[in-house]
């Protein structure tokens, strides 16, 4: 953005230059000044201050050398010296260039300094002279100004806490990325290609580093990725699924890219990560994409993109995997979030539903802001929310990561005294905290031989009967699973040849992700005399009435009688000992039967079904507790032939 406003500038500088039509009449001042436009093009600006200076010797009322003198500073950084030129110009001759009050603008805007900045947008906008397209511009920043100084007056909670030594260097590092269960920590480091090479110059490459949590919840000194992941070309803006299997970033000018950038996955295997591959069409085109972020599944995968249909520059999209595992056409995520300006630094939080982004588009302070939104159940995302002062400041904030909890974010934040990039931590306040998500780690493996398996697992919102995440355990049976609070939800486990396992969490307000579920799943063969205990068929209290949650479950038996058409099963029902003996067993044999008709009705031959009640009969647990009496109500399987 600074380079839009100087070319402003300059073009009206040299434009006037052109036609002749400069605010001095003196011989020499406008010979200095050209002198001045020619050593500002070949970017020698010490050279251009010292003939702009000699300039206004010859004629103090001269307006273009202030003009000039002001887009070298900025130019250079010092925006603070450019304003203070743009003001001397304006008191010289405030009407001859109207449209630079729109650039002084903008960078009293970088300044924080919002009264002033309000003040010649106005003056803009009430010139005649003025460019229509800016005026439009100054008038779109002014609710800017007011919410700008608004934060300012209320800033909301925050406390920057370093990661420390361990994680940041002595060279920028930024682009933070967690796995679920908060052990591995990937960053982007940028190093000199060389010993000689000088900070400040363009002879960088960007490597990501990793850093493990050791017992005493401190980090391990960061240690680069290594071959494959890190080549000499630049590897940036990683995100690595909940797993930690999967890791997407951004590579760009590669000799495999469709574009400028383009996405590439790298998958961890015992010996490492595997070499990069770039995932290909339709997520990557002839244009860039890049700062990816991967559904905590890894279904859906966010990113930002200049390709054809965007709003402005920069624009999120979104693909999602379909039924073969492959990439779809990527949407736009549309007007609610893009803007005509640039929206990028997508991070959407395991809960599925919350996405924190980058914008310059949206009203902030004054240049890139993070915001929060978050998508409802019919697929409609809300209306960003900045996420307010000092999060978000008069520089530039982009890449933010959450996480499961919701409760700490991740940033990288510039000191501008020593021009270095370290990444910080802060507790998110309540308002833009995503939902807590809180994880199931295990391992899957054969109940009698104990080999791993790479079992299938799904996590089964019980309520919309919703599959909320889907995965396979990797060559050593490990699996690990995210469980957003504030539901319940159905975990079944499945490998074809074996009984599946289900299990049921209650997570409405109960778990976070420091209270994570350990699980090891064993799975029986499918043979004569195995059973399985259904633990997501639900009844209410004293009926046989299958409730709505038992949909998910009920068609998992549907698919293990389809997959397997030569078995035959009993379906048996078993209540704890309330009540009477002949009361318990009607009331299991009816909640049998109802499973059997519902299995039939979905189109299981009844021949291959058995419904029993055993009441009381077969007890797994005392009754004399009510988690023992709650285990004893249940409906199990049993394989009865093959």
């Amino acid at each position: 953005m600074m380079r839009q406003f100087i070319f402003i500038v300059c073009f009206f500088i040299f434009a006037a230059a052109g036609h002749a039509q400069f605010t001095s009449t003196s011989k020499k001042a406008v010979s200095r000044l050209q002198s001045a436009q020619a050593a500002y093009r070949a970017k020698k600006y010490k050279d251009a201050i010292t003939q702009a200076q000699e300039a206004l010797k010859a004629d103090a009322a001269f307006v273009e050398p202030y003009l000039l003198m002001a887009a070298v500073y900025a130019e250079t950084g010092n925006i603070e010296r450019a304003v203070d030129m743009y003001k001397q110009g304006f008191l010289v001759n405030a009407d001859f260039f109207p449209n630079a009050f729109f650039d002084c603008a903008m960078y009293e805007m970088r300044l924080g300094r919002y009264a002033e900045a309000r003040d010649h947008f106005n003056q803009l906008i009430a010139s005649a002279k003025g460019s229509e397209k800016l005026k439009q511009q100054a008038a779109m920043r002014l609710p800017w100004c007011d919410f700008a100084a608004y934060a300012i007056a209320h800033p909301v909670p925050y406390t920057l806490i370093s990661l420390g030594d361990s994680v940041n260097s002595r060279f920028p590092d930024y682009w933070p990325s967690l796995s679920a269960d908060k052990n591995t920590f990937i960053i982007t480091r940028r190093l000199p290609v060389d010993s000689y090479t000088p900070y400040g110059s363009s002879n960088f490459q960007e490597d990501f580093y990793i850093s493990s949590l050791k017992p005493d919840k401190t980090w391990t000194s960061a240690r680069s990725a290594g071959f494959p992941l890190n080549t000499p070309d630049n590897e940036g803006a990683p995100t690595i699924t909940a797993d930690g299997k999967k890791l997407y970033f951004t590579g760009c000018n590669r000799n495999d890219g469709k574009g400028m950038c383009d996405i590439y996955l790298s998958v961890k295997a015992e010996a490492g990560w595997s070499k990069p591959r770039n995932i290909g069409a339709p997520v990557n085109t002839a244009h860039s994409e890049k700062q990816p972020s991967a559904s905590a599944d890894g279904n859906m995968l966010f990113f930002s993109s200049n390709r054809p249909g965007t709003y402005g520059g920069l624009d999120l999209w979104v693909t999602r995997k379909d039924a073969m595992g492959k990439w779809t056409e990527p949407k736009n995520l549309g007007p609610v979030i893009n803007t005509t300006g640039d929206d990028c630094a997508p991070f959407f939080h395991p809960d599925g539903k919350t996405l924190y982004f980058s914008s310059e588009g949206h009203i902030g302070m004054g240049a890139f802001d993070l915001f929060v939104t978050r998508m409802d159940s019919s697929g409609k995302w809300e209306k960003p929310e900045n996420l307010g002062y000092p999060i978000n400041t008069t520089e530039h904030e982009e890449g933010i990561f959450i996480d499961c909890e919701g409760k700490r974010a991740y940033i990288a934040v510039t000191n501008q005294k020593e021009k270095d990039v370290d990444i910080f931590s802060f507790d998110l306040y309540d308002k833009i905290r995503p939902v807590a998500v809180s994880y199931m780690k295990g391992r899957v493996y054969d109940a009698v031989t104990m080999e791993p398996l790479q079992a299938m697992f799904e996590l089964t919102d019980l309520k919309e009967v919703k599959t909320v995440f889907a995965s396979v355990a990797d060559t050593k049976g490990e699996f690990l699973v995210t469980i957003p609070a504030e539901r319940d939800y159905a975990l079944s486990v499945e490998m074809r040849g074996y009984l599946f396992f289900s299990e049921n969490f209650t997570m409405s307000g109960k778990a976070t992700a420091d209270e994570p579920f350990f699980k090891d799943v064993s799975l029986h063969k499918i043979q004569p005399g195995q059973k399985i205990i259904l633990k997501n068929i639900f009844f209410a209290t004293d009926s046989f009435n299958l409730k709505a949650e038992s949909k998910a479950e009920l068609q998992k038996i549907v698919g293990l009688l389809n997959d397997n058409p030569f078995i035959s099963a009993e379906i048996s029902g078993h209540t704890d000992n309330a009540g009477s003996d002949e009361y318990n067993l009607r009331l299991s044999e009816n909640r049998a039967r109802s499973v059997v008709e519902y299995l039939v009705s979905a189109g299981i031959v009844s021949t291959r079904l058995i419904a029993k009640g055993y009441g009381e009969l077969q007890p797994i647990a005392p009754n004399e507790t009510p988690e023992g009496r709650a285990q004893n109500r249940r409906t199990e399987l049993k394989i009865i032939n093959r």
